[in-house]
Protein backbone atom coordinates (compact mmCIF):
# COMPACT_ATOMS: atom_id res chain seq x y z
CA UNK A 1 0.00 0.00 0.00
CA UNK A 2 2.86 2.38 0.46
CA UNK A 3 3.88 2.27 -3.05
CA UNK A 4 0.09 3.09 -4.00
CA UNK A 5 0.21 6.01 -1.59
CA UNK A 6 3.50 7.33 -3.42
CA UNK A 7 1.75 7.06 -6.95
CA UNK A 8 -1.42 8.97 -5.45
CA UNK A 9 0.78 11.78 -4.05
CA UNK A 10 2.26 12.00 -7.42
CA UNK A 11 -0.91 12.30 -8.96
CA UNK A 12 -2.27 15.19 -6.60
CA UNK A 13 1.54 16.74 -7.42
CA UNK A 14 0.78 16.71 -11.73
CA UNK A 15 -2.62 17.70 -11.26
CA UNK A 16 -1.74 20.77 -9.08
CA UNK A 17 0.90 21.47 -12.08
CA UNK A 18 -1.48 21.09 -15.11
CA UNK A 19 -4.34 23.27 -13.19
CA UNK A 20 -1.45 25.81 -12.66
CA UNK A 21 -0.68 25.15 -15.93
CA UNK A 22 -4.02 25.99 -17.35
CA UNK A 23 -5.10 28.94 -15.26
CA UNK A 24 -1.64 30.41 -16.61
CA UNK A 25 -2.50 30.01 -20.13
CA UNK A 26 -6.39 30.98 -19.46
CA UNK A 27 -4.69 34.65 -18.41
CA UNK A 28 -3.53 35.48 -21.78
CA UNK A 29 -4.97 33.27 -24.08
CA UNK A 30 -8.54 31.79 -24.80
CA UNK A 31 -7.17 28.90 -26.68
CA UNK A 32 -5.73 26.65 -23.68
CA UNK A 33 -6.87 23.13 -24.83
CA UNK A 34 -3.75 21.94 -24.95
CA UNK A 35 -2.14 23.69 -22.01
CA UNK A 36 -0.57 21.84 -19.09
CA UNK A 37 -0.69 18.47 -21.39
CA UNK A 38 2.05 16.67 -20.66
CA UNK A 39 1.35 17.15 -16.80
CA UNK A 40 -2.17 15.71 -17.31
CA UNK A 41 -0.40 12.86 -19.01
CA UNK A 42 1.59 11.87 -16.28
CA UNK A 43 -1.67 12.47 -13.62
CA UNK A 44 -3.02 9.96 -15.59
CA UNK A 45 -0.25 7.66 -15.35
CA UNK A 46 0.49 7.93 -11.79
CA UNK A 47 -3.74 7.13 -11.12
CA UNK A 48 -3.50 4.43 -13.08
CA UNK A 49 -0.14 2.92 -10.88
CA UNK A 50 -1.61 3.69 -8.04
CA UNK A 51 -4.88 1.53 -8.63
CA UNK A 52 -2.58 -1.05 -9.93
CA UNK A 53 -0.87 -1.23 -7.21
CA UNK A 54 -4.30 -1.40 -4.80
CA UNK A 55 -5.79 -4.05 -6.73
CA UNK A 56 -2.58 -6.35 -6.73
CA UNK A 57 -2.46 -5.86 -2.85
CA UNK A 58 -6.40 -6.22 -2.35
CA UNK A 59 -5.88 -9.41 -4.76
CA UNK A 60 -3.01 -10.59 -2.13
CA UNK A 61 -4.78 -10.42 0.87
CA UNK A 62 -7.88 -11.97 -0.32
CA UNK A 63 -5.87 -15.18 -1.82
CA UNK A 64 -4.70 -15.61 1.16
CA UNK A 65 -7.85 -15.31 3.00
CA UNK A 66 -9.39 -17.89 0.63
CA UNK A 67 -6.69 -20.41 0.82
CA UNK A 68 -8.49 -20.64 4.51
CA UNK A 69 -11.77 -21.76 2.70
CA UNK A 70 -10.05 -24.40 0.40
CA UNK A 71 -8.90 -24.64 -3.60
CA UNK A 72 -12.23 -23.86 -4.57
CA UNK A 73 -12.62 -21.01 -3.55
CA UNK A 74 -9.33 -19.86 -4.67
CA UNK A 75 -10.46 -21.39 -7.99
CA UNK A 76 -13.78 -19.45 -8.27
CA UNK A 77 -11.91 -16.03 -7.19
CA UNK A 78 -9.59 -16.51 -10.21
CA UNK A 79 -12.09 -17.31 -12.50
CA UNK A 80 -13.85 -13.99 -11.49
CA UNK A 81 -10.87 -11.81 -11.49
CA UNK A 82 -10.12 -12.98 -15.27
CA UNK A 83 -13.91 -11.33 -16.27
CA UNK A 84 -13.26 -8.71 -14.61
CA UNK A 85 -9.63 -7.86 -15.99
CA UNK A 86 -11.34 -9.07 -19.24
CA UNK A 87 -14.07 -6.11 -19.06
CA UNK A 88 -11.71 -3.62 -17.79
CA UNK A 89 -9.32 -4.44 -20.58
CA UNK A 90 -12.01 -3.65 -22.91
CA UNK A 91 -12.68 -0.26 -21.66
CA UNK A 92 -9.46 0.80 -21.50
CA UNK A 93 -9.29 -0.36 -25.65
CA UNK A 94 -12.20 2.46 -25.94
CA UNK A 95 -10.47 5.02 -23.26
CA UNK A 96 -8.53 6.80 -26.06
CA UNK A 97 -11.35 7.07 -28.17
CA UNK A 98 -13.41 8.79 -25.59
CA UNK A 99 -10.67 11.09 -24.68
CA UNK A 100 -10.87 12.62 -27.66
CA UNK A 101 -14.57 12.83 -28.54
CA UNK A 102 -14.53 14.37 -24.56
CA UNK A 103 -13.14 17.44 -26.18
CA UNK A 104 -16.82 18.37 -27.26
CA UNK A 105 -18.20 18.77 -24.07
CA UNK A 106 -15.62 21.42 -23.57
CA UNK A 107 -16.09 23.11 -26.81
CA UNK A 108 -19.50 23.16 -26.75
CA UNK A 109 -19.82 24.59 -23.22
CA UNK A 110 -17.39 27.59 -24.80
CA UNK A 111 -19.48 28.12 -27.87
CA UNK A 112 -22.90 28.20 -25.60
CA UNK A 113 -20.89 31.46 -24.05
CA UNK A 114 -19.85 32.80 -27.44
CA UNK A 115 -23.28 33.03 -28.55
CA UNK A 116 -24.36 34.13 -25.30
CA UNK A 117 -21.96 37.36 -25.53
CA UNK A 118 -22.72 37.91 -29.33
CA UNK A 119 -26.20 37.46 -28.30
CA UNK A 120 -25.59 40.45 -26.12
CA UNK A 121 -24.49 42.54 -28.37
CA UNK A 122 -26.56 42.09 -31.73
CA UNK A 123 -29.67 40.93 -30.22
CA UNK A 124 -29.43 37.55 -32.21
CA UNK A 125 -27.46 34.32 -32.28
CA UNK A 126 -25.19 33.63 -35.23
CA UNK A 127 -25.28 30.52 -37.57
CA UNK A 128 -21.95 28.85 -38.37
CA UNK A 129 -21.39 26.12 -40.98
CA UNK A 130 -19.60 22.64 -40.24
CA UNK A 131 -16.03 23.73 -39.46
CA UNK A 132 -13.12 22.38 -39.94
CA UNK A 133 -13.09 20.99 -42.82
CA UNK A 134 -10.99 17.83 -43.32
CA UNK A 135 -7.66 18.41 -44.98
CA UNK A 136 -5.68 16.01 -47.70
CA UNK A 137 -5.03 13.52 -44.46
CA UNK A 138 -8.56 13.68 -43.28
CA UNK A 139 -7.57 15.58 -40.49
CA UNK A 140 -9.46 18.43 -39.03
CA UNK A 141 -7.30 21.53 -38.97
CA UNK A 142 -8.39 24.93 -37.61
CA UNK A 143 -7.57 28.16 -40.07
CA UNK A 144 -5.12 30.19 -37.94
CA UNK A 145 -7.42 33.09 -38.91
CA UNK A 146 -10.85 33.00 -40.00
CA UNK A 147 -11.96 36.06 -42.77
CA UNK A 148 -13.57 38.86 -40.88
CA UNK A 149 -17.21 38.04 -42.47
CA UNK A 150 -16.80 34.44 -41.21
CA UNK A 151 -19.26 33.42 -38.30
CA UNK A 152 -16.53 31.54 -36.31
CA UNK A 153 -14.86 35.43 -36.45
CA UNK A 154 -17.74 36.84 -35.83
CA UNK A 155 -18.40 34.53 -32.61
CA UNK A 156 -14.88 35.28 -31.65
CA UNK A 157 -14.47 31.47 -30.44
CA UNK A 158 -12.67 28.70 -32.45
CA UNK A 159 -9.26 26.85 -32.18
CA UNK A 160 -7.17 28.90 -33.88
CA UNK A 161 -4.48 27.01 -36.01
CA UNK A 162 -5.08 23.52 -33.57
CA UNK A 163 -6.18 19.82 -34.69
CA UNK A 164 -9.30 18.56 -33.33
CA UNK A 165 -10.96 15.52 -32.92
CA UNK A 166 -14.61 16.55 -34.09
CA UNK A 167 -16.17 19.62 -36.53
CA UNK A 168 -18.18 21.89 -35.10
CA UNK A 169 -21.55 24.08 -36.33
CA UNK A 170 -24.74 26.10 -35.38
CA UNK A 171 -27.98 26.38 -36.65
CA UNK A 172 -30.03 29.09 -35.66
CA UNK A 173 -33.75 29.05 -34.93
CA UNK A 174 -35.41 32.40 -33.88
CA UNK A 175 -34.27 33.21 -30.33
CA UNK A 176 -32.14 29.72 -29.71
CA UNK A 177 -29.56 27.96 -31.20
CA UNK A 178 -28.47 24.56 -31.79
CA UNK A 179 -24.44 23.61 -31.63
CA UNK A 180 -23.64 20.41 -32.52
CA UNK A 181 -20.14 18.67 -32.75
CA UNK A 182 -19.48 15.94 -34.93
CA UNK A 183 -16.57 13.34 -33.77
CA UNK A 184 -15.28 10.13 -35.84
CA UNK A 185 -12.20 9.18 -34.38
CA UNK A 186 -12.39 5.84 -35.14
CA UNK A 187 -12.80 6.39 -38.76
CA UNK A 188 -15.48 3.85 -39.34
CA UNK A 189 -17.84 6.64 -40.95
CA UNK A 190 -20.42 6.54 -37.74
CA UNK A 191 -20.45 9.94 -36.18
CA UNK A 192 -20.53 11.12 -32.44
CA UNK A 193 -22.47 13.69 -32.34
CA UNK A 194 -22.82 16.25 -29.38
CA UNK A 195 -25.88 18.68 -28.64
CA UNK A 196 -26.14 22.01 -27.01
CA UNK A 197 -28.43 25.20 -27.06
CA UNK A 198 -29.32 28.13 -25.32
CA UNK A 199 -30.64 26.59 -22.15
CA UNK A 200 -29.47 23.02 -22.47
CA UNK A 201 -25.86 22.11 -22.01
CA UNK A 202 -23.96 19.49 -23.75
CA UNK A 203 -25.38 16.42 -24.34
CA UNK A 204 -24.04 13.09 -26.34
CA UNK A 205 -27.03 11.95 -28.96
CA UNK A 206 -25.72 8.80 -30.23
CA UNK A 207 -23.55 6.00 -28.92
CA UNK A 208 -20.55 5.81 -31.61
CA UNK A 209 -16.93 7.16 -31.60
Amino acid sequence: MLTATVFVGLFVVWRLLFARAQAACQQVSDQCADAGFGWEVLAAVSLLLALLSICTALIAWVWRLLARVGRWAQLLFALGTLVFFGMAYANFITFGLRAKTGEAWGNLNKLRKAQASYHAKHGVYREAKRSPQPDGDGAFIWPSKFPKDSPWAALGWHLAGVRSWCQYEVEVYEDDFMARGFCDVDKDGDWAIFEASKDKPPRRMTPHH
